[in-house]
């Protein structure tokens, strides 16, 4: 049997992306998957707090980044080197952009043609297949229990299928910060609460700054309760895991440009996703 190992890296978004690719890829394949998942400064926290895959013969290899604070990690990581080393040296291996390469060249049949291979790591922080089958692997996505929790209180016993999801993204995201202000936001949720008294908005946002200044703009709405925005603080990656899953609650997603958190909460739920975003002209293209 042919074996693949998949790295899905980044952002937890971006894991999302390359993981739900590779489940894709998986199950068409039958090809056994190995999927290595490290906690490090963008997503400290271990998969199994956050979901399991409903997948056969697939196998979970956890890693953490780790450093040399402490003598007893220096062993660790050399295990850790040495496993990513025996790999690129025993598998046919494509980093993110190579592969990227391929599937925007060849499309899904080049990507299946590599399944082919006996033994083949991918590391990938993108996509690399196409969006419908993307949404339909999300389905093999286990929520933890205390995700669904989590997600539920946010809710706070309103009907996702009656609320519209508002995603702000901020902090680090220059091209959401740039494309999608919160302009646009206030301007948008002011007309859909004109149009009908009775919407409810649930906000997610990564920025407490912009709960804020809606407020202050006369915009009601709900919100979870968020322990850290810290992406280094495995709380915080369950916070907004939990805030990723209420969103796919939601009825349909008001999303921020450039962001994969909108995206990935689109596919899960499978809801429309509307991404506010300035015109080209207003941008300057």
């Amino acid at each position: 049997m042919n074996k693949f190992w998949i790295y899905p890296c980044a952002g937890l978004g971006n894991r999302l992306l390359a993981l739900l690719s590779a489940v894709y890829w998986h199950e068409l394949s039958g090809n056994r998957m190995v999927v290595l998942w490290k906690q490090e400064t963008a997503c400290n926290a271990e998969m199994e707090d956050l979901f399991s895959l409903d997948c056969a013969d697939t196998e979970i290899v956890r890693m953490r980044e780790m450093t040399l604070r402490k003598p007893a990690e220096a062993l660790a990581i050399l295990k850790l080197k040495a496993y990513e080393f025996y790999l690129y040296r025993t598998a046919y291996a494509l980093d993110n952009d190579p592969l990227l390469e391929v599937y925007h060249t060849e499309g899904m049949e080049g990507i299946r043609r590599l399944m082919e291979q006996p033994r083949l790591f991918l590391r990938s922080y993108s996509a690399f297949a196409d969006e419908e089958v993307i949404r339909k692997a999300s389905s093999r996505l286990k929520i933890s229990p205390k995700i669904l929790e989590h997600a539920e209180e946010n809710l706070g016993g309103h009907d996702g299928r009656k609320t519209v999801g508002v995603h702000i993204r901020r902090t680090d995201n220059q091209r959401s910060i740039q494309q999608s202000p919160l302009s646009l936001f206030i301007d948008e949720m002011k007309r859909r609460k004109e149009e009908d008294p009775e919407t409810v908005f649930y906000l997610a946002t990564d920025d407490l700054n912009v709960r804020r200044e809606l407020s202050q703009a006369g915009i009601d709405y709900i919100t979870g309760q968020v322990r850290s925005l810290r992406r280094d603080d495995p709380s915080g990656i369950e916070d907004a895991f939990a805030e990723m899953i209420t969103l796919s609650k939601c009825r349909m997603i008001l999303g921020s440009y450039g962001s994969t958190f909108s995206y990935i909460a689109s596919l899960i739920g499978d809801n429309e996703l509307r991404i506010l975003k300035k015109t080209d002209e207003s941008f300057g293209d």
